[in-house]
């Protein structure tokens, strides 16, 4: 196993609220945990459901695709408000991040 020495928090400067977040967590030492529904990359937190096996006719009038992106939604809408993310890399030159 890999050992790491440091973690990185890449954050923007751009907005007062930004700086306002930096500065409460080197002076106050809080952090901000994200919640997922702010999140400007769609594809963050997102997850697949599995239809395979299930027999179609549960699904009523809909499609497999269909019951799997109503579900999707679902749980996306309904838990993710209870979700907070705090993301941290390891390397400090992350363009993902």
């Amino acid at each position: 196993m890999s050992e790491w020495h440091r973690l990185y928090k890449l954050r923007s400067f751009a907005s007062e609220e930004d700086r306002n977040r930096l500065r409460a967590t080197l002076i106050d030492r809080q952090i901000w945990f994200s919640s997922p529904v702010d999140f400007n990359d769609p594809f963050d937190c997102l997850f697949s459901v599995s239809m395979s096996g299930i027999d179609e006719s549960v699904f009523r009038d809909w499609t497999a695709e269909q019951a799997k992106a109503h579900v999707e939604q679902w749980f996306f809408n309904d838990n993710c408000k209870d979700v907070c993310v705090y993301s941290l890399s390891a390397r400090n030159d992350d363009n993902l991040m």
